[in-house]
């Protein structure tokens, strides 16, 4: 019984979000893509590889350095702290190590790039065996690398295009103003200015005018019906005067929509008036 009500819950609430509140993904393209890809995953590897880089060479972060100072073998009584008693330990080997000062240490060297031993390491504190250093000499060398390979090739032609307009002129010869012969008219893949009305509910734009006499590959998208018409806004407010009705079936097959056969204009100049705009497309040599 319960498992059943919380379904059909769901079902009512999904039927709601569906017809009153969820509307058609918005048309974002590869852009977001794109530029993800571009700037925050490469820069997500870049930061990685800098990171590994300095673990490799901090490594192993217990604030314990060489000393030095090279201390004697034998049997020595040390203190423990906090307690009144001493302990014995025996010392087989000469090599000394040292606990890190309270205001310097080994591992708090501050920020050097690239992490590489001999930015990293001085004659006072060292820490890296002879593997860990030419290990971090060459994993800091390679994250140096990326890091350049990452600007140069993200920023670097922006970078350069800008230096060069502080000298130079940045514009191809065809924007001196030099003509063409290429008129708009047999331009592919140009969109002409059409008021319309952008909805994220609706897939499409709401055409807001008369575009019975533009061409229709002008418009700037492709409806999914038969024609443009059941994207006008002019034919969802029917008044006296209207220039015509709207047109049932495909008018995509035609240049523009006044070449259909079924177009027909209401002549009644007494009563015609246009609430919307006109728009219209002259094209070179007529055509």
């Amino acid at each position: 019984l319960l498992g059943s009500l919380t379904l059909l819950v769901r079902y009512y609430a999904d039927k709601f979000c569906l017809l009153r509140l969820w509307g058609a993904a918005p048309a974002l393209g590869t852009q977001m893509a794109e530029f993800s890809r571009k700037y925050f995953l490469s820069l997500a590897v870049v930061i990685g590889v800098i990171i590994s880089a300095y673990d490799w060479a901090l490594f192993n972060f217990d604030r314990v350095c060489l000393s030095d100072v090279p201390v004697d073998k034998g049997t020595y009584a040390v203190t423990i702290k906090g307690e009144n008693m001493f302990s014995y330990i025996d010392v087989t080997q000469e090599t000394a190590v040292r606990v890190c000062k309270d205001s310097v240490c080994c591992e708090e060297i501050g920020f050097k790039f690239p992490p590489i031993p001999s930015l990293l390491e001085n004659d006072e504190f060292k820490w890296m065996t002879n593997k860990q250093r030419e290990i971090s000499q060459i994993y800091g060398l390679f994250s140096a690398v990326v890091l350049i390979v990452f600007l140069v090739g993200t920023f670097g032609n922006t970078l350069w295009n800008a230096f060069q307009s502080l000298f130079v002129g940045r514009y191809e010869e065809s924007a001196q103003g030099q003509d063409q012969n290429i008129d708009f008219s047999n331009l592919e893949g140009v969109e002409a200015y059409i008021p319309q009305i952008k909805d994220s509910s609706f897939p499409y734009p709401l055409l807001a005018c008369d575009i019975d006499e533009v061409k229709q590959n002008l418009i700037g998208f492709i409806p999914d019906g038969e024609s443009y018409d059941d994207d006008n806004l002019i034919f969802d407010v029917p008044y006296e005067g209207m220039k015509r009705k709207k047109i049932i079936g495909d008018t995509l097959g035609v240049s523009m929509i006044a070449q259909h056969d079924s177009y027909e204009v209401q002549l009644n100049t007494e009563k015609e008036r246009h609430l919307f705009s006109v728009v219209k497309h002259w094209p070179h040599g007529g055509k």
